[in-house]
């Protein structure tokens, strides 16, 4: 049916949303809303030398920069111990050998939510109806060691494999982590069983972008009336070696310590946490007499598009994000009190940053000092979770009326300094926030893949004015026009048959400006994305020729953990296969020889090799190439990944947010043991294929004469397991779907012409007969199915003797 769209427009009109709950676990010992405002104000360090429950820092690192497989930076801010959760679990009906499945990322989460659940009064069977929201990268670093163990037998002797195996798993103690828990793609649906969320949840990948960009597309589904309250955790549980080592080829760690937005800044420290909230709108929340805790007025969602290198930052992309937060909210400069930087500690990064600020004050004339922040000296950088954790610092300095401090800052870069003069201060001591007016506050972030997000917070200040409560929101179903479509594959499918599919198996390096040996880095699902979103946006063309790359965002459907990660990590975590033989005996030649045999199979690191093999750069190279300016990400639930990453297409075009949204859903993991242990879960299953499927979409409202789709057709995509895409499975049915409607569509046209010798004309086209019977005036028609068919037809009438065309 045809339905009447509400003009709505998010730049202008933004329901206010209300935090109602949080939890948060963070270095050292931020286990609760208290310890983690004592440990801010009292400047405790969660930024230490590593231990060997993390990784062995004698195997894997050295001072020199260039030393192969090795890490130059040895702190991290870690958490000093999981809390004891035996009373939580006991609160809300958790069984302990459920909550002991749970691999230590999830663990992380679990812990969170049942926190904040307990801040919201949330009971488990409140959760049904609550979809959940999660922004991680690097998942856990279970399937990692999973990979190893399982890989062992191509690499030592049979004799020694039994005793190996066992010598092994003692090293790696995977406890006991199922094997549900273990594949990268269940990270969500672990605990999503355990606590009954409902099913419009998923994973959001925006690299160290991914908590605000989280809490942006929970907002969303609020917006869009799918929900009336979401929650969201940010998390990053995985500070395996691999990653440590891969951010120290870019030159991206510190050597020293976490100094962000000071002039002896030299890199970030990874680090870990996690951090849940629950949303809902402000109206309702009152009317609900919850606890309110802030209010998020506006959020904002950028990529940076093309002109740089994939990991650098940009000033106008964040500055977009910060102004589209702003602009949301009815807002300018002039009104924010406080900036939680995301301030990571590398040079560029702070530097490019604070010029985005800096740029935002310049454009509106702010006179008065601008108080700027940031808590990673002491808990590092938490990538993934690291903006949920800017989030309850601002929270909590709301409480307490307090400004918080920045530890480890006493001056600016001095190539900075007189660019800064009295416009930034960075906040050294506890300030007071004074009570003029309701504390407002931006929180920033930006990742890998050109992806910036930000939000904007105000406190919550009882029976005061909100603007913009005005939109109506609506789940019915809505209509879409496919205006583009495009596809690889790997091989031939006999059910498509389509000009937009690629079969090409050598990357076309020169269509895309990507060195060679750039390319060699770059995992597959990051180049067939690549191909079949060019082929998706060429087809259209005509319909994007007007649109503002701004006002287009990219969704992509993905089971994450890519195969290019695990071959990084077999090719530094060699040495652990080393230490166990060693153990038992094994020569140093015999174990010489093996580490050339892992060196052979697997390339060693470059700077090129993170961007190369993090998930969320799928999306972010497509826009970086293609120079789409509007969100890029990638979500992941399960099979159902391309269904979650088109409704959040879908909404955004119904919210106004967008004018036309590329989304698609790839798989190309064909890793051994991420294809055995899919099997070993879905015992159905017997055929895995690599594809990437590709649709532009805009409103159908906004286009005429197209394919169209609703959320009733989404909802009954079948997940063909026969030929089985993984999370891109929807994708390749839609796809199949579209090639065989337009196969059934392709109708005769009729092309009607005058003619005086019709009979002859008939006669001798189709029954080459020679009748001399005559008739003086008449119509001629040709059927035909395109120009080419037409032309053919003509050409044969004009070989006729006698005949003559008058039209």
């Amino acid at each position: 049916m045809n339905i009447e769209y509400e003009e709505k427009n998010m730049e202008e009109e933004y329901t206010p949303i209300a935090v109602i709950g949080y939890g948060c676990l963070y270095p050292p010992s931020m286990t609760d809303s208290k310890s983690m405002w004592n440990e801010i104000l009292d400047g405790e360090k969660g930024v230490r030398t590593i231990t060997d429950s993390q990784w062995d820092v004698d195997k894997y690192y050295s001072p020199n920069h260039d030393e192969e497989d090795k890490t130059y930076c040895k702190k991290t801010g870690y958490i000093d111990k999981l809390p004891e959760m035996s009373e939580l679990l006991k609160k809300f009906g958790i069984e302990k050998e459920d909550f002991n499945n749970l691999n230590r990322t999830q663990k992380m989460m679990l812990y969170t939510i049942l926190k904040a659940m307990e801040m919201s009064n949330f009971t488990k069977n409140d959760l049904s109806k609550i979809p959940f929201v999660v922004g991680n990268m690097l998942g856990d670093e279970s399937f990692s060691n999973y990979v190893l163990m399982n890989r062992a037998s191509e690499f030592i002797q049979d004799k020694q494999s039994e005793k190996f195996s066992k010598e092994l798993a003692k090293e790696l103690d995977q406890n006991n982590v199922s094997l549900f828990n273990t594949f990268p793609s269940n990270l969500l649906k672990g605990v999503q069983k355990i606590l009954g969320f409902s099913d419009d949840s998923f994973v959001i990948d925006g690299a160290c972008s991914g908590s605000l960009l989280a809490i942006d597309e929970a907002i969303k589904l609020i917006h869009h009336g799918d929900a009336k309250i979401t929650c969201v955790t940010g998390v990053l549980g995985n500070i395996g070696v691999t990653g440590n080592v891969s951010f120290s080829k870019i030159g991206a760690l510190s050597q020293s310590d976490a100094r962000p937005l000071d002039y002896r800044a030299n890199g970030l420290v990874p680090g870990e946490g996690s951090g849940t909230i629950f949303l809902e709108r402000l109206d309702e929340a009152e009317k609900n007499n919850r606890s309110i805790l802030g209010v998020i007025k506006g959020s904002g969602v950028t990529s940076d598009g093309s002109g740089q290198a994939i990991y650098a930052p940009s000033i106008d992309g964040q500055y977009r994000a910060m102004k589209k937060s702003l602009s949301r909210a009815n807002l300018t400069i002039n009104d924010i009190d406080y900036v939680e930087m995301h301030a990571t500690g590398t040079p560029v990064g702070d530097k490019v940053e604070i010029q985005s600020v800096l740029k935002l004050c310049k454009e509106g004339n702010r006179l008065a000092p601008l108080m700027i922040g940031s808590i990673k000296n002491q808990i590092g950088h938490s990538f993934s979770a690291a903006g949920m954790a800017n989030l309850f610092v601002v929270l909590e300095s709301f409480a307490h009326n307090i400004l918080p401090p920045t530890h480890g800052f006493s001056e600016f870069p001095e190539e900075l300094r007189e660019k800064i003069g009295k416009n930034l201060v960075v906040n050294t001591k506890k300030h007071s926030w004074g009570n003029s007016k309701a504390k407002t506050a931006l929180i920033n972030a930006f990742g890998f893949g050109g992806i910036n997000a930000n939000i904007l917070i105000q406190e919550y200040i009882s029976n005061a004015s909100q603007s913009n409560t005005n939109i109506v929101p609506t789940n019915e179903y809505k209509k879409y026009s496919i205006v583009g479509k495009g596809a690889w594959l790997n091989k031939k499918d006999p059910f498509l048959n389509d000009k937009n599919i690629s079969y090409i198996h050598k990357f076309p390096f020169l269509d895309f400006k990507i060195p060679p040996a750039v390319i060699k880095k770059i995992d597959e699902a990051q180049q067939v994305g690549l191909i079949a979103a060019k082929k998706a946006i060429n087809d259209a063309d005509k319909e994007l020729k007007n649109v503002d790359k701004q006002r287009v965002g990219i969704y992509v459907g993905c089971m994450m953990g890519l195969k290019t990660a695990y071959q990084c990590d077999l090719r530094i975590r060699r040495k652990e296969y080393e230490d166990v033989l060693r153990k038992m005996g094994t020569t140093e030649i015999q174990l010489k020889q093996l580490s050339n045999k892992f060196k052979s199979k697997f390339e060693g690191l470059s700077e090129d090799s993170l961007p190369g093999f993090m998930d969320n750069v799928i999306a972010g190279r497509i826009a970086n190439s293609l120079n789409i300016k509007g969100v890029n990400a990638v979500v992941d639930s399960g099979q159902d990944s391309f269904l979650s990453a088109i409704k959040q297409g879908t909404r955004s075009l119904d919210l106004g947010i967008y004018d036309a949204v590329v989304v698609g859903a790839i798989n190309a993991n064909d890793l051994p043991e991420f294809t055995k242990l899919y099997k070993k879960l879905n015992p159905k299953v017997t055929t895995i294929k690599k594809g990437a499927f590709f649709f532009v979409l805009k409103r159908q409202d906004k286009v005429k004469n197209k394919a169209t789709i609703d959320y009733e057709t989404l909802d009954n995509l079948a997940l063909n397991k026969e030929l089985d895409y993984l999370g891109a499975s929807s994708a390749y049915d839609l796809y199949r779907k579209l090639s065989e409607q337009n196969n059934n569509e392709e109708k005769y046209k009729v092309a009607f012409f005058n003619t005086r010798n019709v009979q002859r004309c008939i006669d001798q086209v189709y029954e080459n007969k020679n009748i001399n019977s005559i008739i003086s005036t008449a119509q001629l028609a040709i059927l035909y199915k395109n120009r080419k068919e037409l032309i053919q037809k003509l050409k044969s009438l004009k070989e006729i003797e006698g005949y003559k065309e008058k039209w």
